[in-house]
């Protein structure tokens, strides 16, 4: 069964925002994930649930899903824009996964698009293809197709649009990690990069 998406906005204050990102620097830890020589994005990343970190909870844990434990937690800042995949497989997960939730830190002129295609099983879109049955064809908006420029083209025939997620500084989407979900092309859109506290949840 998948779950049912949550959608807020203005969930957090711009002090609030200001309180978390400087609070999960002082304790994350930095990687980065570099191929073809370029930093495609950096995790700032910390223990949800260590006793150090418990004004980080305070200002979280009101708004998020009921009934869901933090798996991992990090802010994510992206330097090039998320192709085609699920949340669905992570290392860490020791029950079933439950929800991907974003946080925008600004305001970006950039959206997330979740996709009525999931997976139980794999992260990767060529997975699902390798397993496609059905017709292909263009489903999705084309005007969401101008927006889609980082995808293949073909690709975009195996899906259809769920719903859209505008990244608005201190508002919150939370969705079924098994669904395929994709950042829009925000380096046409005119953005050099953004940052969102990105959490994954699983069964508590």
């Amino acid at each position: 069964m998948l779950l049912h998406s949550i959608q807020k906005n203005s969930v957090f204050t711009e002090q609030e925002i200001h309180s978390l990102e400087s609070s999960i620097v002082d304790v994350c830890t930095t990687s980065e994930y570099v191929a073809d020589g370029k930093v495609y994005n950096k995790k700032y990343g910390w223990d949800y649930y260590d006793d150090s970190n418990k004004c980080i909870r305070d200002i979280l844990d009101p708004h998020l899903p009921q009934g869901t434990k933090i798996t991992q937690s990090h802010i994510l800042e992206s330097f090039y824009p998320f192709e085609l995949h699920t949340d669905v497989n992570h290392t860490g997960d020791k029950t079933a996964s439950q929800y991907t939730v974003i946080i925008p830190l600004d305001d970006y002129n950039s959206q997330t698009f979740v996709f009525n295609e999931y997976s139980t099983g794999t992260n990767e879109f060529e997975d699902f293809k390798a397993q496609y049955t059905g017709e292909l064809k263009l489903r999705i908006p084309r005007e969401l197709v101008l927006t889609l420029t980082h995808l293949h083209p073909k690709d975009l025939m195996y899906l259809s649009l769920k719903e859209t997620f505008n990244w608005d500084k201190g508002s919150m989407f939370a969705f079924d990690r098994k669904y395929y979900h994709c950042s829009d092309n925000y380096i046409r859109a005119g953005e050099t990069s953004k940052r969102a506290i990105l959490l994954w949840t699983v069964e508590q």
